[in-house]
């Protein structure tokens, strides 16, 4: 049971975070792009690193081929996982407001040096 409740306070937590990122990643799609530095070293670090962090967990959370590995921690450690997770995704949503923020200064900061 309390496994179950922590698996389901993850998945919440993931779709939290990926609704906090997705205008923000739409964002760069948008802007117009004069020199595309990506290399084919950064895309497969990326995947890699996408990998670890989205595909396995996922995997773990909504499938059992990970249960080999699975290994029992006391209540406390994952209680003290749901609030970890509660504090980070405070300061992630703060994180993006701070960077709207500063993007919207900074364009009314360039309106204004334009205009004057």
């Amino acid at each position: 049971m309390r496994d179950s409740v922590l698996r389901i306070v993850f998945l919440i937590g993931f779709v939290v975070s990926s609704v906090i990122r997705a205008p923000h990643t739409r964002r760069p799609r948008r802007d117009r792009i004069a020199d595309d530095r990506v290399t084919g070293l950064e895309k497969l670090l990326l995947f890699v690193t996408s990998t670890g962090m989205v595909l396995v967990p996922l995997l773990y959370v909504l499938t059992p081929w990970l249960d080999f590995a699975d290994y029992q921690l006391p209540v406390w450690a994952g209680w003290l996982g749901v609030a970890v997770l509660a504090v980070s995704l405070w300061l992630f949503w703060l994180m993006y407001l701070a960077t709207v923020f500063i993007r919207l200064r900074s364009q009314k900061g360039a309106a204004r040096w334009i205009l004057s």
